[in-house]
């Protein structure tokens, strides 16, 4: 290899096609407390949600570790809102 060449990048991915950062930030939502789950609105701006979350840095992105890339707000909201449906339609069944 030429040192000028830089090493290939790759993810590791499950059957899905996640991530392991897509896996911890669902971990991490998974572990929420219910009650807490349950204030969350859908129609609350990035900084509502940023607020509510308490775990974003300073430079809008989700604390969470062992990760291989940052957690914007528009990723947390999208995990969230699709752990909340799931939750719903397991107990619709």
């Amino acid at each position: 290899m030429n040192p000028n060449d830089e090493p290939p990048r790759f993810s590791i991915c499950d059957e899905n096609g996640s991530d392991e950062t897509d896996t911890n930030l669902r971990a991490y939502l998974e572990s929420l407390p219910a009650d807490k789950l349950a204030q969350y609105r859908p129609d609350w701006t990035d900084e509502q949600l940023m607020a509510w979350e308490e775990n974003f840095r300073d430079d809008g992105h989700l604390l969470l570790v062992c990760c291989t890339r940052d957690v914007d707000v528009e990723e947390y909201r999208a995990a969230l809102e699709d752990l909340l449906v799931t939750r719903q339609q397991k107990t619709v069944q």
